[in-house]
């Protein structure tokens, strides 16, 4: 099993807007600032399968009226490989936030990918969303 921290602060380069309500509105540079906090805990069962958890913390400054400024995330993501050149790749990141502050879309990911070729520089990848 692997443990990982990783941490962030990023500061916004949008151009200032005058309109109060949105996500760009910043009366001050601090206003700019992002900030994320991540625990990474992944453990490989065996060659073919691996597990990653990931809880997260992130924070905006200010953020568009009615929405809130922290939330707390878990996702969860694996890595299952069929033969030595399809792998199927897969996460899911469950947001905990007041549903009442703003609609969001929670949904799985996902990559197959195919190589071919001794050294694996042709590569399909095909990317789904449910």
């Amino acid at each position: 099993m692997s443990v990982a921290f990783f941490g962030s602060a990023t500061t916004s380069a949008m151009g200032k807007s005058e309109d109060l309500t949105s996500p760009s509105n910043f009366s001050k540079f601090s206003d700019r600032m992002t900030y994320v906090s991540q625990l990474v805990i992944a453990r490989m069962f065996n060659p073919a399968f691996s597990l990653v958890l990931i809880p997260s913390y992130i924070h905006h400054d200010y953020t568009a009226y009615g929405d809130q400024n922290s939330t707390f995330a878990l996702s969860v993501g694996g890595r299952l490989k069929f033969t030595k050149r399809m792998t199927l790749l897969a996460d899911y990141v469950a947001p905990f936030r007041n549903k009442e502050k703003k609609d969001y879309i929670e949904n799985i990911n996902g990559n197959f990918i195919m190589h071919w070729g001794s050294d694996s520089k042709l590569r399909l990848e095909v990317m789904f969303s449910i």
